[in-house]
């Protein structure tokens, strides 16, 4: 399973804050973007912006945008939480295009979406040549089938740097199975695969098992 995001100390105010450790975590899940924003920027006057949680805030498409042009200068962001914010593919190339300009982040969360095909085929895009993000977490998402399971084939095939990879609770059977299975097969970096609630039935489990042998 994918590693969870560190815990963060319960402080009596919108957003709870770690100065010294450069995080920034919003308690209030009701928190509108503008505050969001200012909250942001009065951070970054202050110390580095290195890690990022706003799981939970239902910002949809529209407020992940705003969001990430907000944050698109940040050079020591390591850790982004986007869990539960109603991302769907056109929000999602939002996060590809911000991953193009962001060269330092490692773990990225975007559980609990409405990630499909065409979100993640955006994803893709940018993934296939990205060299610094370790772990990505896509569980609870719309990725399904024969299309999804290319895709993420293409994803681990040719990215040079994940080494955990979270998908479960997506739909992609045993034929995405097998089309992730291939990219697997020419992967040599990734350690970790959550892949339950996925219909992969035993042939599938058994498939991959086997693929992430050598791993």
């Amino acid at each position: 399973m994918s590693p969870p995001f560190p815990p963060m100390p319960s402080l009596p105010s919108d957003a709870e804050t770690g100065e010294e450790e450069g995080k920034l975590h919003f308690q209030d899940k009701q928190t509108r973007v503008d505050t969001v924003l200012v909250s942001i920027k009065d951070f970054r006057s202050s110390c580095m912006l290195r890690e990022l949680d706003l799981s939970g805030h239902q910002l949809r498409n529209e407020g992940v945008s705003v969001l990430l042009e907000a944050i698109s200068d940040t050079s020591d962001m390591v850790s982004l939480n986007l869990e539960g914010n109603r991302i769907s593919a056109e929000g999602t190339e939002r996060v590809s295009t911000f991953l193009l300009r962001n060269r330092s982040l490692n773990n990225l969360c975007l559980n609990d979406n409405s990630i499909d095909n065409a979100g993640c085929s955006a994803l893709a895009s940018t993934l296939k040549s990205n060299d610094t993000l370790q772990w990505l977490h896509l569980n609870g998402n719309r990725i399904c089938g024969h299309p999804g399971g290319s895709t993420l084939g293409q994803i681990v095939q040719y990215n040079s740097s994940l080494t955990s990879l979270g998908l479960g609770w997506n739909r992609l059977g045993v034929s995405g199975c097998y089309r992730l299975n291939e990219g697997l097969r020419l992967n040599r970096i990734l350690t970790s695969l959550y892949l339950d609630w996925n219909n992969l039935g035993d042939e599938g489990n058994s498939l991959l098992g086997e693929a992430m042998k050598n791993n």
